[in-house]
């Protein structure tokens, strides 16, 4: 996936919540409100949470699955960003360090929470769409 062009990508990084829809098994799906964090270049987005939550059902099973995010659930923002693509379940140390230190750097609050169970997740989206509803008509760019 190319770039996101600056202001998609200056939206993406200023905000702190999102809503992430999970395939599960039986060709079920899930949704949960998450907080995320992401490195930009490659872009890559970032969760924390539990094992035994209904987001990691299939991740157990396959340690990656498709999902879809979207970024920009209130009115106020006028804005949203839409993303589908692959979530993995972080598996390698080094690598879930570095997302961990990532992550805490943006939500230091959370790692009082961390326990044998936490989990990290990555989304690598595939596409993606913005739309800001402050202009009329609204401008979106995929």
């Amino acid at each position: 996936m190319k770039t996101l062009p600056k202001e998609v990508l200056s939206f993406l990084l200023g905000q702190r919540a999102s809503v992430l829809a999970t395939a599960l098994p039986l060709e079920k799906v899930h949704a949960a409100a998450m907080l995320y964090s992401c490195n930009p270049d490659p872009l890559e987005i970032y969760f924390f949470t539990e094992s035994g939550t209904k987001k990691v059902e299939k991740l157990t099973e396959t340690a990656h699955c498709h999902a879809s995010l979207v970024i920009g659930t209130t009115e106020e923002l006028k804005q949203t960003l839409q993303l589908s693509g692959t979530l993995y379940l972080v598996q390698k140390k080094n690598e879930r360090d570095k997302i961990k230190e990532l992550h805490y750097a943006k939500f230091p609050q959370s790692k009082v929470y961390e326990s044998d169970t936490t989990l990290f997740l990555k989304f690598i989206p595939d596409w993606w769409r913005h739309t800001n509803y402050s202009s009329r008509p609204p401008i979106t760019t995929e």
